[in-house]
């Protein structure tokens, strides 16, 4: 079931596709699919201003990312890797000052861009 985020820096959406498998999951359980990185996003929406989110995020990560390509996001936030079931949005966040954006899936995927017309960056960050 959709449910709406809204903060004074970063607005966004749980469940946003409203998979029904999902339908008896609490909303903070799937945003806890994205471990510490919806927080790091929220920082980033605080304190980085105009900073790349790919950039932050690798940073704050410190492992190592990695970008998965020959994938894609279409415009309901479904992930698609050909040959692969499609990965439904847990939850979607875009900072308010910037309009950076992230989407978390199943399996630890996250998709990353600055602005609504740049290309997705999908990565994997467990």
């Amino acid at each position: 079931m959709k449910h709406k985020i809204e903060t004074s820096f970063v607005t966004g959406t749980v469940d946003p596709t409203e998979l029904s498998e999902w339908d008896e999951v609490h909303p903070s359980k799937l945003i806890g699919l994205g471990g510490y990185i919806p927080a790091w996003f929220m920082e980033y929406c605080v304190e980085e201003g105009d900073r790349p989110i790919v950039e932050y995020m690798g940073e704050m990560y410190r492992f190592g990312m990695h970008e998965m390509t020959g994938g894609t996001v279409d415009g309901d936030l479904i992930y698609q890797y050909p040959g692969d079931p499609q990965l439904h949005p847990a939850f979607h966040l875009k900072a308010k000052h910037n309009g950076a954006e992230m989407v978390c899936y199943q399996h630890a995927i996250f998709a990353f861009r600055d602005k609504p017309e740049d290309e997705w960056y999908v990565t994997r960050m467990d």
